[in-house]
This record gives C-alpha cells, structure tokens and sequence, in this order.
C-alpha cells in the first residue's frame, strides 16, 4: 500500500504511532538477540539460518534510520507554541546517555561505544 500524498494527523497522534513503531523495531531487535544467542551455543545452526539472522540486522538498521529521519521531519512540522516538560520522561529513562542526548546534551562517548547505565 503506498503512503498517502497528504494525511494529517494530531502531533500527539502521530508521535504516538512513532512510538509503537519504535516498540515493534525493539521486539524485533530482542527476537534477533535471541537468535544471535542461538548462534553463538549451537553447534547445529546453519548458514541458512546466519544469514537469515544478518538479513533481520539490516532491516533493523534500515527501520532505525527510516524512523530517525521521520522524527526529523515530524518534529520540524511541530510549532514550538507549548513546551512540554521532558525531564520526568528523561529521569525515567534506564540509560544515562540516551536520556542525556534526548535532553540536548553532547553524546559522551560517540555513538558506536556502549549505553552508560
């Protein structure tokens, strides 16, 4: 089904949608762990089922990159009329770095080290 030229949605609705997408890309991302895990313990994997695993990697990859680009664009549709107050939504966050990133801070480490917790 191709997108609509034109659909408008309530800002609260469509970051809602984003969010649920963002949640079906993080259970994917835990099948794929699972199955990384499997790889890793069995000796019975085949190459079939590693490839299959790597496939699942770039769509993943893909869906990230696809979704930030469209918080972009989402977010420079939305007026700056009513400021919302994040820093409860940030102190709830588990991960210190990405809750600072997400408060406009400077990533500390680059993105390609690991999460501090």
């Amino acid at each position: 089904m191709a997108a609509p030229s034109s659909l408008r949605l309530a800002p609260r609705e469509a970051i809602a949608l984003l969010g649920e997408e963002i949640a079906r890309l993080s259970q994917r991302l835990l099948r794929l762990e699972d199955g990384i895990e499997a790889l890793c313990t069995d000796d019975g994997v085949t190459r079939s089922d590693a490839l299959k695993h790597l496939q699942e990697i770039d769509v993943l990859v893909q869906s990230a990159e696809a979704l930030a680009g469209y918080a972009q664009s989402l977010a420079s549709r939305i007026g700056d009329e009513t400021p919302v107050d994040i820093g409860p939504l940030l102190n709830a966050l588990p991960l210190r770095d990405l809750a600072n990133r997400l408060g406009g801070e400077e990533a500390e480490g680059g993105h390609h080290g690991f999460e501090l917790l």
